[in-house]
């Protein structure tokens, strides 16, 4: 019987990054034991967190983004770490799972220790993985092959011998028919510590939106979505395994396809209202703003009544012709629309934004304080109002990237001038006018709050 350990690197992400077993391992593991593969898992993300605390965490998610300032400060606490984690490994395979650009800077590290202790031969893939990486991992014998894209199916091919198109090749690959995957198997990842846990479904892959700085139109050729009846038949199967705190959607938008959507809503209203015994269990998303013609005021009574209690929606800005260019096919109507009727419904919102857009004037910023000030006044405040404040990046294999008339490099190459004049002392003022107007504001949250960024900023002259 051939036999795998599968592992998922740190970091992931504060909030639910941390509370909530690796999904894709969660997802890929029964695809493996269907084939008699033996599997191991490691979610080292939840552990290190758990072992090193919040603020170690907090200072891992700057791995890459401060060109080596911080790395050195904590790469001997986790390398003293990774020793005593992983002390051996009996399996013929080891999987890692890259689930970032954030956990690129530490593969090295791991398939080192493993390759000091284990002659297991070693695979990489995740979201992490590119066709630019993974070759070059390979290269310096760090692995002995990469997947791109989705695992299921081609890492069993891999561990059985036989040929892919997606194994150490450039092509990515997708599960055409997700209705066809097995439910997702987190057994593994429950141990007898008796910890309350979250636990992920994905929904769909893919973005029905292909929004100009975001890199999932490049991860995904196209939107894919399961059924209702599988999202709710995947959602009871949780529930009644693991007992969860919250089920959590890796989707990027739970409300892509409006018609399946509907019906899992609806299915799991159902569900509760036919057994009375059974706890609601509270679930969250990414969601997008939709008219009042294409979402009802039934559609977000039924978002309540199946369990939501948080939704996190890209707003990105107050001013719609930024979000035009962004791609995010929304306006004011539909946006203050969405935020009043998940208000009323006692939903809390993330409001995801960003600073210092290319094409963002100072009437777009000024646009961007009206509606955080209009956020904070309007909506009798039943809900929280979580601000998760970002600074604008110029990331790898993202639209905006290849609109080189909107932007030039500085020298450095490391940050950007926008074509209307604004640099990094721009967006930086913008981020802390922002951040402070969200601190001193009464009904808006911080996001973590997440003293890093301050610290970041004071120290290095940059905001991660």
């Amino acid at each position: 019987m051939s036999s795998i350990t599968l592992i998922a690197l740190p970091p992931r992400g504060l909030g639910s990054g941390v509370k909530a077993p690796s999904a894709a391992l969660g997802h890929i593991v029964p695809t493996l034991t269907k084939d008699n593969i033996e599997v191991v898992c490691y979610d080292m993300n939840i552990d290190i967190y758990e072992d090193k605390g919040a603020e170690w965490y907090e200072r891992a998610l700057t791995w890459g983004e401060t060109f080596g300032d911080v790395e050195s400060d904590i790469e001997a606490e986790f390398v003293e770490y990774l020793q005593s984690y992983i002390t051996e490994i009996k399996t013929d395979w080891v999987g890692i799972s890259v689930f970032s650009v954030n956990s690129e800077y530490i593969v090295p590290i791991v398939c080192k220790h493993i390759r000091s202790i284990s002659n297991a031969k070693i695979v990489a893939g995740g979201y992490g993985c590119n066709p630019k990486i993974g070759p070059k991992w390979k290269q310096d014998s760090l692995i002995d092959h990469f997947i791109l894209g989705e695992g299921e199916g081609s890492l069993n091919s891999l561990i059985l011998g036989e040929e892919h198109k997606s194994i150490d090749g450039i092509e990515r690959h997708e599960v055409e028919n997700l209705d066809e995957l097995p439910i997702p198997d987190y057994t593994l990842f429950v141990g007898g510590d008796n910890k309350k846990r979250d636990f992920t479904i994905t929904a769909s892959r893919g973005c029905v939106r292909k929004c100009t700085f975001c890199n999932v139109p490049n991860l995904f050729s196209k939107f894919r979505w399961k059924k209702g009846e599988k999202i709710a038949e995947e959602m009871i199967d949780i529930i009644h395994k693991y007992n969860p705190d919250n089920i959590l959607f890796s989707d990027s938008l739970i409300n892509g396809n409006m018609k399946e959507f509907r019906k899992w809503t609806r299915l799991m209203t159902e569900y509760y209202e036919n057994n009375p015994d059974i706890r609601i269990v509270p679930w969250a998303a990414q969601f997008i703003c939709r008219s009042s013609n294409a979402m009802s005021k039934e559609d977000f009574d039924y978002i309540k009544r199946s369990g939501c209690f948080n939704l996190q929606i890209g707003i990105e800005s107050g001013s719609e012709s930024v979000r035009d260019h962004m791609g995010k096919k929304f306006n004011n109507q539909d946006m203050y629309y969405t935020l009043g009727e998940l208000s009323k419904r006692d939903i809390d919102v993330v409001l995801l934004m960003i600073v210092g857009y290319p094409t963002e004037t100072d009437e777009d910023h000024e646009d961007t304080v009206n509606f955080l000030e209009n956020v904070n006044d309007w909506f009798g405040h039943k809900s929280k109002f979580i601000v998760n404040l970002n600074v604008m990046k110029l990331l790898s294999n993202t639209h905006i990237i290849h609109q080189t008339e909107l932007y030039k490099w500085n020298k450095k190459q490391t940050d950007f001038v926008s074509s209307l004049g604004i640099d990094w002392i721009d967006r930086k003022d913008r981020f802390f006018e922002l951040y402070e107007l969200i601190e001193f504001s009464k009904n808006l949250v911080q996001a973590h709050p997440n003293p890093e960024k301050y610290k970041m900023l004071k120290k290095y002259d940059r905001v991660v």
